[in-house]
């Protein structure tokens, strides 16, 4: 954890109920916990329907055809609750879980590809999509052995003290940012990276800002969507290799997949100056590996797929805006 930082204090009595409701989890046999999570996910879907009308158009006018192979191709706005629900279980039943019932649902059954990618001595980049179980793939890392390492901006109290109570459980270090003061996300993942450490960004996701750029134009998911270029650049200017992740949710069991390295090399001499490690063109076509990757991920599961490029919340605020 970075200093002066302190950690996250919540009231006690909303510290005590979260551990509650993580112990209940975790005492619960698999399968009663998984049907408590569906549950869970319809009474929230109901609760929230009168806001869905535009996400759900979001997802036919940009998901698709990627909604249109799902099981459940009219209801995708529900299997996405579905998703995001059962993140939310995993982070809470990892908070009092054994040791060893972690290790056993997020174990990786070959975890050679990342392996191989940390051998030379240096770190690796874990590029993921929003799907299934994404939000558990830090600790999935950790678990398994891999040196990671969250690098995040400093979040509200109650879920800053989840994030470093699951971190400190799991062997994570944690390097918490506080933009106001001008820290940068992407170097402290470039020290991180430089230390022989893993780190993970996500591969399928660009939110405009004002002042920012326009994203990077890719095929993913089997339309043309806008990605970040941060991954892309920080592997690029750090030679870090990338290695694609996912952690698939099958009713009360997880399935962590790591994908091919994609491995960076640097310019030759004498090459074009112009496809440099920050060029557009250098950019752009590691860009597309990444999109590649992540479009391999989400075929196979595509309603596990959630909020690609911010179509949620993007909806959900314009619908606030009218009101």
């Amino acid at each position: 954890m970075t200093e002066p930082e302190r950690p996250a204090r919540i009231p006690a009595p909303l510290r005590h109920g979260v551990l509650f409701v993580s112990g209940l989890l975790a005492a619960l046999p698999a399968r009663l916990s998984d049907l408590l999570t569906v549950v869970m996910a319809r009474l929230v879907y109901w609760r929230g329907h009168a806001l869905h009308s535009a996400v759900l158009q979001d997802f036919r006018d940009n998901v698709d055809p990627t909604a249109q192979r799902s099981l459940r191709k009219w209801r995708p706005v529900r299997s996405m609750y579905r998703a995001l629900v059962r993140n939310a279980n995993d982070a809470l039943w990892f908070l009092t879980a054994s040791p060893e019932r972690a290790r056993r649902r997020f174990r990786i059954v070959d975890p050679s590809p990342l392996a191989v990618a940390l051998a030379p001595g240096h770190g690796a980049i874990v590029v993921f999509p929003h799907l299934g179980s994404y939000a558990s793939l830090p600790v999935v890392l950790a678990l398994n052995g891999f040196p990671t390492t969250i690098v995040a901006n400093r979040q509200a109290a109650p879920m800053q003290w989840v994030m470093e109570r699951g971190a400190a459980k799991a062997g994570i270090e944690l390097v918490v940012v506080a933009r106001e003061r001008g820290s940068s996300i992407t170097a402290a993942m470039a020290d991180a990276l430089g230390r022989g450490r893993v780190v993970a960004v996500a591969g399928d996701y660009f939110r405009a800002r004002e002042g920012g750029g326009a994203g990077v134009p890719v095929e993913l998911g089997g339309a043309v969507r806008s990605v970040g270029a941060g991954p892309a650049l920080l592997a690029l200017r750090t030679g870090a290799p990338l290695v694609p992740a996912a952690v698939f949710q099958a009713a009360h069991r997880r399935e962590p997949v790591l994908g091919r390295v994609i491995p960076v090399a640097s310019s030759p001499a004498g090459a074009d100056p112009d496809f440099g490690a920050d060029s557009p063109a250098a950019v752009q076509e590691l860009s597309q590996q990444i999109a590649d990757a992540m479009t391999e991920f989400i075929a196979r599961e595509p309603e596990q797929w959630v909020m690609p490029g911010g179509l949620v919340s993007d909806s959900l605020g314009r619908r606030a805006a009218r009101r």
